[in-house]
């Protein structure tokens, strides 16, 4: 499904991937490794202004599960007016069993994030790939390695790809668990003790190191606790 052109050189991933502008650099980038892959998808995420389309096997937990990605999503739709950002999953099965930072944030940014599960049609497709606005694009042939190939201005495949997304979107919806996940949350008791750790993990912080901790805004808050049920956790 890849046609990357000619063109375009095929580079390593940088050591500072933020050199790369979404729009700008035709060079094509080589991934190797989750770090690879990680590190594009949060780029590609920072860089987007209005549009994310990620089509997933299981919404990857070590790639999309990750701090920096759900912060670099929750800054791109809070920012821009009319930011969007669907996603495809074909399996959803571990994402309710298992919860995910992705379908928090849809919880909480509904009208700009939504996720539906591919029509039993499209589930036999090997590939996961995520694309950023009009140009950039994150592929790997095969879901369940991380090689493969990123570009962050390379129209020509965005568009086919999109292509792609838009023809699953519209013959897929949201399933019954994944829907009552996304209304309700989870109701094992995990969600409510996550709540806990959070309200205590404030309380105590707050306290010791920032007196003025409520005043700061839901952008930051987001962010703040999630760093610290990370702690918690650990």
């Amino acid at each position: 499904m890849m046609n990357t052109g000619d063109e375009n050189p095929v580079i390593e991933v940088p050591g500072s991937p933020g050199a790369l502008q979404l729009g700008v650099d035709r060079d094509t980038v080589k991934l190797a490794s989750s770090d690879d892959v990680r590190a594009m998808a949060v780029e590609l995420a920072r860089q987007a202004q209005h549009t994310l389309l990620l089509h997933t096997h299981d919404l990857e937990a070590r790639i999309y599960d990750r701090l920096p990605f759900i912060e670099a999503v929750s800054a791109m739709v809070r920012r821009y007016p009319g930011a969007c950002f669907d996603v495809l999953v074909q399996d959803s099965e571990r994402v309710v069993k298992e919860g995910h930072r992705l379908v928090e944030l849809a919880r909480r940014l509904g009208s700009s994030i939504q996720i539906r599960r591919c029509a039993q049609q499209y589930r036999r497709y090997c590939g996961t790939f995520l694309l950023a606005d009009d140009s950039g694009y994150l592929y790997r042939p095969v879901s369940s390695r991380y090689e493969g190939l990123a570009s962050f201005n390379n129209t020509a495949e965005v568009a086919r790809l999109g292509k792609y997304f838009r023809e699953v979107w519209e013959h897929s919806d949201t399933d019954m668990e994944l829907r009552r996940e996304l209304r309700e949350g989870r109701n094992d008791g995990f969600g409510a003790l996550d709540m806990c750790f959070r309200m205590m993990t404030l309380y105590h912080l707050g306290n010791t190191v920032h007196p003025g901790l409520g005043y700061i805004d839901h952008h930051q808050e987001f962010a703040f606790l999630d760093r610290a049920f990370e702690f918690l956790q650990a």
